[in-house]
């Protein structure tokens, strides 16, 4: 048995850098606007950079 830590990270990046390429993703996008819940207690303004 091995620990692994933070695998997914390199993962979730090529992911996000996919989905930017093909146009499902905007980097200076609010989160908001992908997800509405986010936005609560001041963070409405916080992009996805």
């Amino acid at each position: 048995m091995i620990l692994v830590y933070s695998a997914t990270k390199g993962f979730s990046a090529m992911v996000m850098a996919l989905a930017n390429s093909r146009g499902w993703l905007d980097y200076d996008e609010e989160i908001a606007s992908y997800w509405p819940e986010f936005s609560q207690n001041g963070k409405a303004e916080i992009t996805i950079r």
